[in-house]
């Protein structure tokens, strides 16, 4: 039996985020930022055009110039650039993307017409998306914080994974599933993202612990 296709959200060997930058308030800098001194024990690849380097690390323009595999991708850029951006992750072979930009359903007809072209192409590369307009996900336990919080990861919060709904921010709306008390990992991420789902569509279910 191969690996669970969820794998790619809560054990990524490799992460790439979109949106990097030098400005130090930047969604895609925090995200980059966080996963850095988070202490993710993979690569971490940042992505913008703009930029040969950030920090010392090595900047891409695009997800093809990477030449390596990418478990997950982290999208943090205006939405009109999302679809695009997605068609290049499916042709690199990436399955698990998070998008945290916004700009999609929530807000007008143009934002709709994003949200339906990024669908196709999960659809056409069978590509499983967190998000959109989401803060993101952390697993405090291989030090994977991809989020744009402010906050940094609690040392002593080690289990616990945490995905946080679309369009739902806020602490009343977190996900939280403790691994120790499941037999599989596989059983964890099912759980967590089944009732992530449920939030986002229903708007009754607030908040969900699983012991």
């Amino acid at each position: 039996m191969g690996p669970h296709y969820l794998d790619r959200f809560f054990t990524p060997q490799a992460i790439a985020v979109f949106g990097a930058s030098k400005r130090s308030n930047a969604v895609g800098t925090r995200v980059y930022n966080n996963l850095l001194e988070s202490g993710f024990a993979g690569p971490i690849y940042p992505i913008n055009p703009k930029y040969k380097t950030l920090d010392d690390h090595d900047c891409y323009p695009d997800i093809q110039a990477i030449q390596k595999p990418i478990d997950l991708a982290v999208i943090a850029t205006p939405a009109p650039t999302v679809p695009e951006i997605l068609h290049t992750c499916g042709e690199h072979g990436v399955r698990a993307v998070i998008v945290i930009s916004a700009g999609f359903s929530e807000g007008d007809g143009k934002g709709l017409a994003y949200e339906r072209a990024a669908l196709d192409v999960a659809r056409q590369y069978q590509m499983r998306i967190l998000g959109p307009n989401c803060l993101g996900l952390i697993r405090p336990s291989i030090g994977m914080n991809a989020t744009f919080s402010n906050r940094a990861i609690l040392p002593w919060f080690h289990n616990p994974a945490l995905c946080v709904p679309p369009s739902l921010i806020g602490p009343q709306n977190m996900i939280l599933a403790f691994p120790p008390l499941f037999h599989s990992e596989t059983q964890l991420t099912l759980i967590s993202v089944t009732f992530s789902i449920t939030c986002h569509r229903t708007r009754k279910l607030k908040a969900s612990c699983c012991m």
